[in-house]
């Protein structure tokens, strides 16, 4: 498994002042990220996925005041694995010790004086700590205990990377090809994992789990000895270690409450907006995909992660490709939400029915988000922002979010 790169964890042998830089004016400015292949050439980098086609990448922070931008001079080094996800985003503080989330993009600053900061997000927070609660969703209230969930739908690089190993450490799925999942199909490693059944997902967490050395999930005996390796076992004999700190499928309504902004809900129709494509990669805004599902049908998934999160900042949780859970009404049927890009915008919305699906159902519309258990000794404490945070880079006022949704809580 890949490690972080160093620049995810704050670059701490560049941080200190060098990372930083100030600005000491009251009038308005923009603040940007820009990307270059070489150090040399540089672009602005949009707001959202920033997907390195070549490693390394640099990134550095533009200001623009009064049309004229001006530079850091420290350019940080960000080493990529080839065609994995990678976000960037700035954070601002004004004393340099309190730090507050800003997105990346253009977006004002009117105060005297603001430190920045840039921060790459990868595997160092794959995953988002959420706090448990209760959101109403369609008139129905939904809870949750704390759980952790994931920031991005697997992609294709990281599922092969797992599932190589995989074949040759006791596990057996739909595929067993022993090389690209997708062989004689599209292959576009920072897209969304895709044609897989629900048996495939849940050993694919275990798999997971045990290459990276955590506690797997699921078992086929209720004293957790036997993991859930191979075969198509129903999954009223599927056993869960609620205890394991590895890898999961999350429940149905772990995936409602976080699709819908948990505690930070702002009530969207879909999850982050109330405009389909700022959120949701539909049969809309679908066409023209690097990895169509037939040529002659040229629809199909984007790279994990290309649109605006929500809330929470987890991506793609309306549109790109459904999602497995974990539980179903029956034995045969699970829950698979989240919309996709061959469907219109109305399967994308939070409150629609929760479609299901026979678990041993192949689909290139199909795909999955993981789940963990809170650690036992860390409590998933997530900080409310405030509502100005939330709306920067989304071109909304308060005002105007009133007016679309009907209520700010």
């Amino acid at each position: 498994m890949q490690t972080p790169s160093s620049a995810a964890n704050w670059i701490r042998t560049f941080i200190g002042l060098s990372c930083l830089f100030s600005v000491a004016f009251a009038t308005s400015l923009d603040v940007d990220v820009q990307s270059s292949p070489d150090g040399s050439t540089w672009t602005s980098a949009t707001p959202g996925m920033v997907a390195s086609d070549s490693s390394p990448v640099y990134y550095r922070a533009a200001v623009t005041p009064d049309g004229e931008a001006t530079f850091v001079s420290n350019v940080i080094l960000v080493n990529r694995p080839v065609g994995s996800p990678a976000h960037v985003r700035l954070e601002s503080s004004s004393d340099l010790s309190s730090w507050s989330t800003e997105l990346a993009g253009a977006y004002d600053v009117t105060g005297t004086k603001k430190f920045y900061r840039i921060k790459e997000d990868d595997t160092s927070d794959e995953f988002v700590s959420v706090q448990g609660g209760t959101v109403n969703v369609a008139g129905v209230d939904v809870t949750t205990s704390d759980f952790q969930i994931g920031r991005f739908e697997i992609t294709q690089e990281l599922w092969d990377e797992v599932y190589v190993w995989a074949l040759s450490n006791g596990y057996s799925f739909t595929n067993n090809a022993g090389v690209n999942w997708n062989a004689g199909g599209c292959v576009k490693p920072a897209h969304p994992i895709n044609n897989l059944n629900w048996y495939d997902a849940v050993k694919w967490c275990n798999a997971r789990s045990e290459y990276e050395g955590l506690s797997p999930a699921y078992f086929t005996d209720a004293s957790y000895t036997l993991v859930y390796q191979s075969g198509s076992l129903a999954p009223s004999l599927i056993y869960t270690d609620a205890g394991a700190d590895g890898y999961r499928l999350p429940t149905r309504d772990e995936w409602i409450y976080a699709a819908h902004g948990g505690q930070l809900s702002l009530d969207y129709t879909y999850s982050g907006s109330n405009v389909a494509d700022e959120v949701a990669r539909y049969i809309n805004n679908s066409l023209g995909s690097e990895c169509p599902i037939i040529p002659e049908l040229p629809y199909g998934a984007w790279p994990a992660g290309g649109l605006l999160p929500n809330e929470l900042g987890l991506y793609d949780m309306s549109g790109n490709v459904r999602e497995w859970v974990f539980d179903g009404p029956t034995d045969g049927l699970r829950y698979i939400p989240g919309g996709s890009y061959l469907r219109d915008a109305s399967r994308a919305v939070i409150a629609f029915p929760m479609p299901q699906s026979a678990i041993d159902t192949v689909s290139g519309e199909y795909g999955l988000r993981l789940a963990r258990n809170v650690p036992a000794q860390q409590s998933a404490i997530l900080e409310t922002p405030s509502r100005s945070n939330l709306l920067k880079g989304r071109g909304k006022s308060a005002e105007q979010l009133k007016v679309k949704s009907g209520k700010v809580k």
